[in-house]
């Protein structure tokens, strides 16, 4: 849970022995239910969902236009082989077309909500 709030990111891909075996996609908020859940996940296996796994070649505005329908945020690139060659966020999309997104104060104002305690549910 720690690793998870000190990223600062909100998703995650969970892979098994190497990173081309993709278990699913890790969603902080999932973990975060999971945790307060009376009794929790046997492991975070239970709360993966599945990940979106796209080839390298796929045009940018396609991609965006599938993530706008299936709101879905992340996508695990394949190269020709099968192999992960890396993962693709909708921000990642948004930036090629409109430039930088900085989200650094999203970031550290989340932070500070989670780890704070005076606000409430912060551990």
């Amino acid at each position: 849970m720690k690793q998870v709030v000190e990223s600062g990111h909100s998703r995650f891909p969970v892979h098994g022995e190497n990173k081309d075996d993709i278990l699913g996609i890790l969603l902080a908020k999932d973990l975060l239910r999971g945790v307060v859940a009376d009794n929790g996940p046997a492991n975070v296996r239970e709360l993966l969902r599945p990940a979106v796994l796209i080839p390298e070649a796929k045009k940018l505005n396609v991609l965006l236009k599938e993530f706008r329908l299936s709101r879905n945020h992340m996508a695990i690139v394949v190269d020709e082989y099968g192999g992960v060659a890396g993962l693709v966020t909708i921000e990642d999309v948004l930036e090629q077309i409109v430039g930088e997104i900085d989200g650094a104060d999203e970031y550290e104002w989340a932070k500070a909500c989670l780890t704070d305690p005076a606000f409430p549910g912060a551990q």
